[in-house]
């Protein structure tokens, strides 16, 4: 699985990135960057998390923003918040199907 990450040079992480920059720039701010930086990552063959990092740093944005993108592009994280999601999805329907007197 690394090795098959390691390929795509980081883009698998692009729509991470864009959600965690749309909270801070906005849905149209946060998706034109991480477009450019793909379209560069690509054009380049440079990783897109250091593409991203120089284009953030080279915007002026602050050094926090730049911290947390990059920290999105680590691969334990997606564990992390993959077994958080299951978790809400399953208490929503732990309390659906109790109001409901069903159970699983």
């Amino acid at each position: 699985m690394r090795s098959n990450l390691d390929l795509t040079d980081g883009l698998v992480f692009s729509e991470r990135v864009t959600t965690l920059l749309a909270e801070a720039l906005g849905k149209a701010a946060a998706f034109a960057l991480v477009q450019r930086a793909s379209e560069k990552c690509y054009r380049t063959n440079r990783p897109l998390r250091v593409v991203f990092s120089a284009l953030i740093t080279a915007g002026g944005h602050p050094e926090e923003l730049r911290s947390r993108a990059w920290s999105a592009f680590d691969d334990d994280l997606s564990l992390r918040q993959t077994d958080a999601g299951i978790d809400r999805v399953l208490a929503r329907y732990l309390e659906s199907t109790a109001s409901k007197g069903t159970s699983l």
